[in-house]
């Protein structure tokens, strides 16, 4: 049997671009602020209101066989089942505040955020858990103090507190260096979403030296462990039953053809085997070099635990069904070199990172048939009731992106004040990796068995992950300024390709062949108001695509003040 312990952060480089490359609403100035004599500060709020609607009919192929579908599970069909098409499947109310003050060399900066969204808060086939996750909601975001000194002549910034802190140069797609902070998938599926919401501000210690006019170091060391949040299952874009934020607690076997939750056919998910709260730091060296145009050069290390898990099994009695936990293994790290110049009017970016031991997700079918002593697994079978079978195998990983970017003036072919177009191309390559008949890792759509014995109606021949795998981003968008009075219009287009290869969970990068796109348009009054109209396809990749029947258009109102 199959389970996808990477759940949907699989999309977040779609997400985040869409949000992200093209978030052209302007910085709001202070709408408030206030001085006392040597104290100053401000209060920004954004308000907004958007709502989402499903545009495609379900597609059995993602229907697991007793629900009515085609699909060989019933643990990740649950998001697609509770909307049908032209229904709502969001409708969120959301502000935000941002909150600064400072005094001589020390200053501090707050930011909260609050949301109420209806569909899901009343949405019947929910939870109660999961109504009061997804349809409500209180964050403190950002919350720290920041002092700058000059210790011995030099520049030194010192941050305290709750806070996102960005290394690299990845523009659209993460996993690089992008580890420091976790992820919230959730909050970014929401209209009226911001890239600032994307990351979970975590507790730790900042700090940036100024060693020379070409010559800096930057370090960090976290105080608390944040894990990065999929979406709340049963919500719309939930791929997963039980590993997704408030699951059921269990799976059901049987290949899709039992209704979810059959005593018989339960595999419990007992606690998680969380991390420690320390042990997570990094540093950061970076050089500019003025005879290289002014290039800059970054070289890093990070020591962080997972953010996101992986599953083991337990086995039980034989004859009987084993249950499974969810694992984030620790002191993971991070090597890095970023380089970023401009030539020839192109913005050029590129990040090389090297993980030696990256835990992959070995493919659950192989793991659970460990647990229930099968000799043929891949895994070494169980040899009594409680032995645990490690779902995962650490590998070296290789990622390497590059984004190069164009900003037009009013010189352009389609009559812009601005044209803006950014592509970013990544790979990834996983050295170690073993031949697929001697051990399989987890990829979307491979829920049968490889080999008779284990009950499958049929056998999976191919889709496991891949050694190699590799994608782009492209992404344009035009700013027309002042089409009527004190209106600007801003189109934009997003389009994700992923070329070749499949990253095994939980780095889930890229699904060969998958594609998406976004098209939007929003129309900003008075630098204060604005609407945006957006439509998001899902296309490509079979079955392997678990969006593939998720394509949804959203309007959003929004006014900061």
């Amino acid at each position: 049997m199959k389970v996808s312990f990477s759940s949907s952060l699989k999309f977040l480089p779609t997400i985040i671009f869409a949000i992200f490359a093209f978030s052209v609403l302007p910085d709001n100035a202070a709408a408030f602020q206030f001085q006392y004599k040597e104290i100053s500060g401000f209060v920004d709020s954004t308000i907004s209101s958007g709502t989402s609607l499903r545009l495609e009919e379900r597609d059995p192929r993602f229907i697991g066989r007793a629900n009515g579908g085609t699909a060989y599970s019933v643990n990740g069909d649950d998001g697609d089942r509770n909307f049908s098409k032209g229904t709502l499947i969001s409708s969120t109310n959301k502000m935000t505040h941002d909150i600064g003050a400072s005094y001589q060399n020390f200053s501090t900066f707050v930011r909260m955020s609050y949301f109420y969204d209806p569909v899901n808060r009343y949405k019947k086939e929910l939870t109660p858990y999961q109504r009061d996750l997804s349809g409500r909601g209180f964050n403190l975001l950002d919350a720290y103090i920041e002092g700058k000194f000059k210790p011995i002549g030099k520049d030194l910034n010192v941050r305290v507190g709750k806070q996102v802190l960005n290394w690299g140069e990845s523009t659209f797609i993460p996993g690089g260096l992008s580890v420091i902070n976790a992820i919230n998938i959730a909050d970014l599926r929401r209209p009226g979403s911001e890239i600032r919401e994307a990351f979970v501000p975590t507790p730790m210690i900042s700090d940036s030296l100024q060693l020379t006019n070409k010559l800096s170091l930057s370090n960090f060391y976290l105080f608390k462990y944040d894990r990065s949040k999929s979406d709340v299952c049963g919500t719309f874009f939930s791929t997963s039953d039980s590993t997704c934020e408030g699951g059921n607690g269990y799976l059901t076997s049987g290949y899709g053809l039992y209704p979810e939750g059959t005593p018989s056919l339960i595999i419990a998910r007992v606690p998680d085997k969380e991390p420690s709260n320390s042990g997570q730091y990094g540093a950061a060296v970076r050089y500019l070099s003025e005879e290289l145009n002014n290039s800059e050069f970054g070289f890093y290390f990070i020591n962080h635990h997972s953010r996101v898990g992986v599953g083991s099994a337990i086995a039980s009695t034989p004859g009987k069904l084993p249950s499974f936990r969810v694992e984030y293994p620790e002191n993971l790290q991070v090597l890095g070199f970023t380089a970023s110049t401009d030539f020839a009017g192109l913005a050029l970016q590129g990040e090389y990172t090297y993980r030696p031991d990256y835990p992959f997700q070995i493919e659950t079918t192989e793991v659970f048939a460990a647990a229930q002593y099968f000799p043929s697994a891949q895994v070494s079978a169980a040899t009594a009731p409680g032995d645990i079978i490690k779902g995962w195998h650490e590998m070296p990983v290789n990622q390497l992106q590059g984004t190069v970017t164009k900003a037009f003036g009013r010189e352009n072919p389609f009559f812009a004040d601005e044209w803006i177009v950014s592509t970013e191309a990544a790979m990834i390559y996983i050295s170690h990796f073993p031949e697929k008949n001697d051990l399989r890792f987890e990829a979307p759509g491979t829920d049968l068995a490889a080999y008779n014995g284990l009950s499958s109606p049929e056998l999976q021949k191919s889709g496991w992950a891949d050694r190699f795998s590799w994608g782009y981003v492209i992404g344009s968008s035009w700013t027309y300024n002042q089409v009527l009075k004190n209106i600007d219009l801003i189109p934009r287009f997003a389009f994700s390709h992923n070329v070749n290869g499949t990253t095994p969970a939980p780095l889930s990068q890229f699904v060969k062949e998958r594609l998406s796109f976004n098209l939007s348009l929003t129309a900003l009054y008075s630098q204060a108001w604005s609407v945006d109209l957006s439509y998001t396809n899902y296309c490509g990749a079979s079955f392997r695509n678990s969006f593939q029947d998720r394509d949804f258009a959203s309007v959003t109102v929004k006014h900061w003040f």
